[in-house]
C-alpha cells in the first residue's frame, strides 16, 4: 500500500487557469462547469472540455473549485469533451469560441484567455499572495532513498539558480515556503556539474512536462554524459511509474 512506502518530494508551486477563447468573458459562476455547459455563447451551448479521471490537474481543478456533488466526488458534467492530454486541451479551446476548459498557467499561450476569478487575473503575483485561489503544488516524487546520486544532482540543478529561473521563465512559479532542502536549493546556489554519466526518467503530469522538458534539455547540456527520459502520461501512470521503480521520478500535478 502507499501509505507504507517512505517517499521523498520536491514541490514547485502551480496555479490551474480557467480558460476560454475570445468571445468569453468574465469568471465561472459558484457551480463551477455545470453552471457555464447550460449558458450560452452567441446562441450556441459552451462546450464543456475537460481532463480524464485520474489526472492530476481534473482532480484539482474538481477540488479547488468544488464541482462536486453532496459526497465530495467529481461532478464534472458528464457531456464534457475528455482530452487525455494538456495540449488537447488548448487545442479544443482554442479552436471553439464556444469551449471553456482548465489547464495549468505554466501551459497558458497566446491562443486561448485566461478567466480572471472574483476579479482576479492569474499571475505569478495573484498565485504568491492568495489572491487567486486556484492554485496547488506541482510535485516530483521517488521513494525515499531510491533515488541515485544521478538523479540528486538533476533535483539540485532543478532548485539551483539556474534551475529556478528556468522555472519562472516557462510560466511556473517557484516555491513560496522553504523546507530545509529548498533552503539549501531554491535559488541559493550556483550549479556546477558533478561530471555524471547514465540516464534518468521521469514519468507522469502532462501539466509539469514541459518545463522538465526545459530543465532536462538544459541539465544534458552541462553533463554531456547524461541522457533523461520524460514521459508525458498522466499524474497517475507518473505516481505508478515511480512507485513501481519504472521510473526514477514521479511528475504529479496534485498532492501526495
Amino acid at each position: 500500500m502507499f501509505k507504507q512506502k517512505k517517499w521523498g518530494s520536491r514541490c514547485l508551486k502551480w496555479a490551474l487557469a480557467t480558460l476560454v477563447t475570445g468571445l468569453l468573458a468574465g469568471a465561472l459562476g459558484p457551480f463551477g462547469l455545470e453552471a457555464a455547459a447550460a449558458s450560452s455563447v452567441s446562441g450556441q451551448p459552451i462546450i464543456v472540455v475537460s481532463r480524464e479521471a485520474g489526472s492530476g490537474t481534473r482532480q484539482a481543478f474538481v477540488e479547488l473549485a468544488k464541482v462536486q456533488d453532496s459526497q465530495g466526488d467529481d461532478n464534472i458534467t458528464v457531456e464534457a469533451d475528455v482530452l487525455n492530454t494538456t495540449g488537447g486541451v488548448l487545442q479544443v479551446v482554442a479552436g471553439n469560441p464556444a469551449a471553456i476548459g482548465y489547464i495549468s498557467f505554466g501551459s497558458l499561450n497566446d491562443s486561448i484567455q485566461a478567466l480572471s476569478l472574483d476579479g482576479v487575473a492569474v499571475s505569478a503575483e495573484a498565485v504568491r499572495d492568495g489572491s487567486y485561489p486556484l492554485a496547488r503544488p506541482f510535485n516530483l516524487a521517488w521513494k525515499e532513498d531510491g533515488l541515485s546520486e544521478l538523479g540528486q544532482d538533476f533535483m539540485s540543478f532543478v532548485f539551483s539558480k539556474e534551475g529556478q529561473a528556468i522555472v519562472e521563465s516557462s510560466g511556473y512559479i517557484s516555491p513560496g515556503s522553504k523546507t530545509t532542502w529548498q533552503e539549501q536549493a531554491a535559488g541559493a546556489y550556483d550549479y556546477r556539474s558533478g561530471g555524471y554519466k547514465g540516464q534518468l526518467s521521469l514519468v507522469g503530469s502532462t501539466s509539469l512536462t514541459p518545463v522538465i522538458e526545459k530543465l532536462a534539455e538544459r541539465y544534458e547540456k552541462l553533463n554531456p554524459g547524461v541522457k533523461i527520459n520524460v514521459t508525458s502520461n498522466g499524474s497517475t501512470a507518473g505516481f505508478t511509474a515511480a512507485l513501481d521503480g519504472t521510473a526514477d521520478i514521479g511528475m504529479l500535478s496534485r498532492e501526495l
